[in-house]
């Protein structure tokens, strides 16, 4: 559809009396009508949505003669296109897990009338009434922002001017049309957990969309009303914080990943219903959950028949089984994340709770959620909660108020050894906590920048402690710095020591906390441990926990983003720098050196993400690459260099990059279950379960 050009928009548009725009939706015509808060009673602007049909926003003058922009989102891409005044121009994505898009803007170009464009930024925050989208110029600097009312029917948002610039004509009508693309794009497509599906709302449907071509794979019908309502579209198969992959697999042997559940969760304040890509009809709904409170948060469990119900505030927590038909319904609960954790082997759920002045650990059944033990536990304010890998111990970790302070518990919530330090050793807390693979070895990392390992086998007492201190001179670890040569190519020089690493001072972007140990991960084997304190962010330090000694430090030119351990060879790591160009760094430790490779990708970069893929004995492979293009290249297991391979930018029908769904999948006739018959039983104040209801028939109509 094309646009007009400017001109003939100018003379019907009205003068701008206010630096404030506000949005008012009509459902019957599906429309919105954008106007001056100062005098709400003369449009600016009109918005037609147009559902499924593209484009999918168009922005007209408001007697609706004249086109302004279009705006269109695409069933296979988080990308959105646009058009405003005949120039056509892309909303790209810059990150995947949250919202940061780009657009290239005339508006807001040094000369306007030019061919240059200025590089425009779009991220957003939220709270509990509003999720707002900023718009920042090449300075950083916020020139507009559109406020989506997450609660409002018919009010659903403002568009508010913050600079003299962005008040101009031309950059108005460029923040509407990108900026209402871009809400639109956010709230409408949700990929699941392994990026082979699209969930979206349209109208009064629920359409599960193929990420592979766009097709409908089902087309759910939706009661008035629901569609713009809904808060909540939920994937199963979202990982928690303290779990993994491995703690997140289901029961069933032969798919200990549950790759086939294909369950999603929708709700309101009032009603969430769940969905199975795989069933026509709907699989479950649950009413009225949380009470008076508003519904906080919802999630599945650890299998996608269970689905845990936070209300706002953290007030309460609700476990409901699809199988039972059941729930269980727990108090206070310390925050959705990470204050539980689901025990490896047998499911059991570890949940932190804080009904009065104590923390209360509460370890709960699988499947029968019954509570099996609540304990007492003696600490100031717990902030997480990991259970080991061997499923046989669980660690919880105290304030850093209260110093360094880890409690050690049987798997059933006993408690067996408290570890902290006398009250003479003044220390600042814990920061993170890992447990080995074999479980061996409890690492603690602090805020003072030391790690220390609690020996199983030594009844939980420190075996080793690990100082990450800015100046390193041992004769034991060899010290690594980046060089960057005459031609900007990158390599590893050995360094003398003592050697100094750059303090948090020197990188004064970084956005990370300048204390404590950061980053912490054990290879395959528990043999190996890298660390990243953020007292010294471009370092990091490899050592062995078994023997005791340190291995080597890497000293970069930038902070370290992640690390990554190869599955297959446990020596073999995987560095990424904090870094715009496509550059990772490789450490093994038979190499005779660390090793830097550069691959061949196409600018500007975005955040690239490097992974190991699958390797054998004669080749190992990694990926370098967002959602825009990716490298595969392939190294000797003496570091050489074979080939890389640039796939190029993503094509629209490949989707999202994949990922794992975890989890497994019973089968459920459809049911409507209801809090209404709520019946205290054990744990007095702390848990309630929620009766058993009935069966009600389906009212699904499938249309071809």
């Amino acid at each position: 559809m094309a646009t007009s050009k400017q001109p003939s928009h100018q003379q019907q548009q009205q003068p701008l009396q206010s630096s404030t725009l506000q949005v008012d939706f009509t459902w019957r015509k599906w429309q919105a009508r954008i106007t001056s808060i100062s005098d709400p009673s003369q449009p600016i602007y009109i918005v037609d949505y147009q559902g499924i049909k593209a484009p999918h926003i168009i922005v007209k003058t408001p007697d609706s003669s004249t086109i302004i922009g279009t705006g269109t989102l695409h069933p296979i891409s988080i990308h959105a296109d646009y058009e405003i005044h005949g120039r056509k121009g892309k909303l790209k994505a810059l990150k995947r897990w949250r919202t940061k898009y780009t657009h290239l803007s005339q508006a807001f170009a040094n000369a306007p009338d030019s061919s240059s464009l200025a590089a425009m930024t779009w991220t957003s925050s939220s709270n509990f009434k509003t999720w707002d989208f900023i718009c920042l110029d090449e300075q950083q600097i916020a020139v507009a922002k559109f406020s989506a009312n997450m609660w409002g029917l018919k009010k659903i948002g403002m568009v508010e001017f913050l600079t003299p610039t962005a008040v101009s004509e031309a950059a108005r009508d460029e923040i509407v049309v990108t900026g209402l693309t871009l809400a639109y794009c956010s709230k409408r497509a949700v990929p699941s957990f392994d990026r082979l599906s699209l969930a979206v709302i349209d109208r009064s449907h629920l359409l599960i969309r193929s990420a592979k071509d766009g097709t409908v794979k089902q087309n759910f019908d939706l009661a008035s009303g629901f569609a713009e309502s809904c808060r909540f579209i939920k994937w199963y198969g979202h990982l928690h914080a303290g779990q993994s992959i491995v703690k997140r697999g289901g029961t069933n042997g032969n798919d200990p990943f549950g790759l086939d559940s294909q369950r999603l969760l929708l709700a309101d304040d009032a009603t969430i219903l769940v969905y199975d890509v795989r069933r026509p009809t709907l699989y479950a709904e649950i009413s009225g959950a949380t009470g008076l409170t508003s519904l906080g948060n919802i999630e599945f469990g650890r299998t996608p028949d269970e689905v845990m119900v936070f209300s706002d505030f953290d007030f309460k927590i609700q476990i409901w089984s699809l199988i039972t038909k059941r729930a269980i319904e727990v108090k206070d609960p310390k925050s959705a994340s990470p204050g539980y954790d689901y025990r490896p082997t047998s499911g059991h759920l570890a949940l932190l709770i804080r009904p009065a002045v104590h923390d209360i650990l509460m370890v709960i059944a699988p499947h029968t959620h019954e509570v099996l033990e609540t304990s007492e536990l003696l600490t100031i304010d717990a902030q997480g909660i990991k259970y080991s890998p061997d499923s046989n111990w669980i660690a919880i970790w105290d304030t850093p108020s209260a110093g360094c302070r880890v409690l050690i518990l049987t798997a059933d919530g006993q408690l067996f050894k408290t570890y902290s330090l006398p009250h003479e050793e003044l220390n600042l807390g814990v920061r993170s906590v890992q447990w080995s693979p074999d479980s061996e070895y409890l690492a603690i990392g602090d805020n003072e920048g030391k790690v220390t390992f609690l020996g199983k086998n030594k009844q939980f007492t420190p075996r080793l402690k690990f100082v990450h201190s800015p100046r390193i001179d041992s004769s034991q670890e060899t010290v690594w710095q980046e060089e960057i040569g005459p031609s900007l190519a990158r390599g590893y020089a050995e360094a003398k020591q003592p050697a100094v690493s750059p303090s948090h001072e020197t990188f004064r972007s970084a956005k990370e906390s300048v204390s404590g140990i950061s980053l912490m991960e054990f290879n395959r084997d528990g043999s190996l441990i890298a660390s990243k304190c953020n007292e010294t962010p471009s370092t990091l330090r490899i050592y062995s926990p078994r023997t005791g000694r340190p291995l080597a430090a890497l000293i970069h030119h930038a902070p370290i983003r992640s690390i990554q351990w190869h599955e297959q060879i446990i020596d073999l790591l995987l560095i990424q720098c904090a870094i715009r160009d496509s550059i990772i760094y490789v450490w093994k430790a038979s190499w005779s050196s660390p090793k830097i490779y550069s691959v061949s990708l196409k600018p500007p970069f975005g955040q690239l993400r490097a992974n190991w893929l699958a390797s054998d004995h004669e080749r190992i492979r990694y990926m370098l690459g967002n959602s825009e293009q990716f490298a595969i290249g392939q190294l000797t297991l003496e570091g050489e260099e074979v080939s890389w391979q640039s796939i190029g930018t993503f094509r629209d029908d490949l989707g999202p990059e994949d990922m794992f769904d975890e989890g497994h999948s019973l089968d459920l006739s459809p049911v409507k279950v209801d809090d209404s018959t709520a019946a205290d039983i054990s744990a007095p104040g702390l848990f309630t379960e929620l009766g058993l209801m009935s069966t009600v028939e389906d009212t699904f109509h499938y249309r071809r």
